[in-house]
């Protein structure tokens, strides 16, 4: 048999099926009805309330490389300050304020005292011997969220990132959708996951990243765009849209503001099965999409970047890793510039299924491609470290009473 077990879109491993959206209202930074108080019982006590949320929104990597210089104007200081603020942050990766040292001492006190950065703290980080690590990291309201760095043997590598803390997609196979939404991360929380991991990976110059850590990224496009545009910015982190991919389980509208937007970056579609009924039941809230509908938007995003959409499938065992579910992946990616990458489930808690049998996946993978749809199968890295986006986050929260918590890193 020919090896085509390449990964797909840059080897993630991080979720067992991938929590995404449906077709619904897009959900903005959520400011919680501070003066009415925040209706869920799970976000932790600091971020109850307008303050914690006002925090976030006002750390200086929520801004734009232009925006920075813009503020600095604005506190009455002269542009180029504006960008040795940006380079301080995008180039020297400094972690606090402090450290730009090329500021004048008074615009610094001024800079932490209006805005600030985020800070993350390592609560636990699982290494497997594959050369993956994966932080659970504390954000300063005591929210937890999870990223990954994969390092490949032939030095590339590929960082998984979350977009929320929990999910409100409810994906029967998924960790992240079996915690509930929490909160939506800020711009400044989504950039900081990419700095702190380059902080402590800083020999992966040129990183993969892939929206396909804890929450749906079309669900918080008020974060997500401009965390984009500083990504990719020259005068921010710089990284080519070619190197970034977007997850989603269909959020259509999302999808078509993505494409309007003219960000160019990767698209991947969380199907998992080709049958309309087994996806509502398998996908509660993302199944409500038709998936004609969904396919059509897709496919008009591939055809607008003239890059090809990849159809993620979670697989498995006995449920859809046979060659009837080949069929009816091969009949819809048929209907636009697709590719399919099968991802062989990481078991979680709550979850009765199954990873598939390597036999099951080549079967598939076979099929397809005779059929010349480009088919892959996802390396599950680092298995043995929670793969299953939002386990380490679920553990945290059943830990008992009184007992201790991991070490911070």
């Amino acid at each position: 048999m020919r090896q085509r077990r390449a990964s797909a879109i840059s080897d993630s491993n991080s979720r067992p099926g991938l929590c995404a959206a449906a077709s619904m209202p897009i959900m903005p930074i959520l400011v919680p009805d501070g003066c009415r108080g925040c209706p869920s019982t799970h976000v932790p006590p600091a971020s109850r309330g307008c303050q914690a949320v006002s925090d976030r929104l006002r750390h200086l990597s929520n801004l734009r490389p232009a925006e920075l210089v813009q503020l600095a104007e604005s506190l009455g200081a002269r542009s180029f300050r504006g960008r040795q603020i940006t380079r301080a942050l995008y180039e020297r990766k400094v972690a606090t304020i402090d450290e730009m040292t090329d500021l004048p001492a008074d615009l610094r006190e001024r800079l932490e005292q209006d805005h600030g950065l985020p800070h993350f703290t390592v609560r636990q980080l699982s290494e497997s011997e594959d050369l993956s690590s994966k932080y659970l990291f504390e954000l300063d309201d005591g929210a937890l969220i999870e990223s990954v760095a994969m390092q490949r043997p032939t030095g590339r590598s590929t960082w998984c990132l979350s977009s929320q803390v929990g999910c409100r997609m409810a994906c029967t196979f998924c960790a992240t959708g079996r915690m509930g939404m929490v909160r939506q991360l800020s711009t400044s929380e989504i950039v900081g996951q990419v700095l702190e991991l380059w902080r402590r990976h800083p020999s992966d110059t040129h990183p993969n990243l892939v929206f396909m850590g804890m929450g749906e990224p079309l669900d918080n496009l008020d974060a997500l765009l401009p965390a984009l545009d500083i990504l990719t910015d020259e005068s921010g982190i710089g990284l080519s849209a070619r190197r970034i991919t977007v997850s989603t389980a269909g959020l259509v509208d999302g999808i078509r503001t993505l494409m309007q937007q003219e960000r160019g970056v990767g698209l991947a579609i969380s199907l998992t099965t080709g049958d309309e009924a087994e996806r509502r039941e398998l996908m509660p809230v993302a199944g409500q999409v038709p998936m004609r509908e969904l396919l059509e938007v897709a496919a008009s995003y591939g055809r607008h970047f003239r890059r090809k959409v990849t159809l993620e499938c979670a697989i498995i065992a006995g449920r859809n890793d046979d060659l009837d579910h080949a069929r009816r992946l091969l009949k819809l990616a048929r209907k636009g510039p697709f590719k399919i990458n099968l991802i062989p489930l990481n078991p979680i808690d709550g979850f009765a299924g199954e990873r598939p049998d390597s036999s099951s996946l080549d079967a598939m993978v076979d099929l397809l491609w005779s059929e010349g749809i480009v088919t892959t199968v996802r390396d599950s890295q680092g298995r043995e470290v929670d793969a299953a986006c939002g386990q380490l986050v679920r553990k945290q929260q059943r830990r008992p009473e009184g007992a201790p918590r991991n070490r911070a890193v």
